[in-house]
């Protein structure tokens, strides 16, 4: 059972957000969570995924009401296939507080579209969803997403959980902790953000 078919339009109308459930994409999306480029920065997921599994984990996580999962195509293109995946997860109704993520194909990188998704997917979560905090984790060693997080989003810096993931090569992984809390998000981030993409709210 599909438990949302929200559509998300990103600030500058270039791409969407769709829950996924097109089992077309399963294809794309195994490749992309199996990508070297991928694994490279998230050491613990498996290194080749069966369409089956794809199929079974997208079911599983429609299902869980603490979960909500988007792909991301361009806008006005039928048939294309995902650029990234994205969502919210692990929501505490209790707290007001979630992580989010993101995954982007290694063909969309540095193209700026981790911005746009990511303002979309807290725009999101602060304003539609009316949370107080979103947690980001990243690989520590992950220089890319982590410089994203300080310098373009203005995320606190938490602190390292050391050794925190376990690699499937037995090798462990710090995890570095950001969060954005609801008023950094009006009056720091989501300008900041705005800017950069050079379009105003809608």
């Amino acid at each position: 059972m599909v438990r949302h078919n929200l559509v998300l339009t990103s600030p500058t109308g270039k791409l969407v957000l769709v829950a996924p459930t097109a089992q077309d994409d399963d294809d794309a999306i195994a490749k992309m969570r199996t990508h070297p480029e991928t694994l490279r920065y998230l050491s613990f997921l498996p290194r080749s995924l069966t369409l089956d599994e794809v199929a079974a984990r997208r079911e599983a996580r429609l299902d869980d009401p603490k979960t909500y999962d988007f792909n991301v195509y361009p806008a006005g293109e039928k048939g294309g296939k995902p650029l990234a995946v994205t969502g919210i997860m692990d929501i505490e109704e209790e707290h007001d507080a979630c992580e989010a993520g993101i995954i982007v194909d290694p063909g969309a990188h540095r193209t700026g579209l981790g911005t746009e998704v990511l303002y979309t997917v807290l725009k999101f979560a602060f304003e539609k969803k009316k949370l107080h905090r979103v947690q980001f984790q990243t690989s520590a060693n992950n220089d890319g997403m982590r410089g994203w997080l300080d310098r373009v989003a203005g995320a606190c810096y938490e602190g390292t959980r050391r050794d925190g993931w376990k690699g499937l090569d037995g090798l462990y992984t710090g995890i570095a902790m950001y969060s954005i809390l609801e008023d950094e998000w009006r009056e720091k981030t989501k300008p900041a953000l705005l800017m950069r993409m050079r379009v105003e709210d809608k």
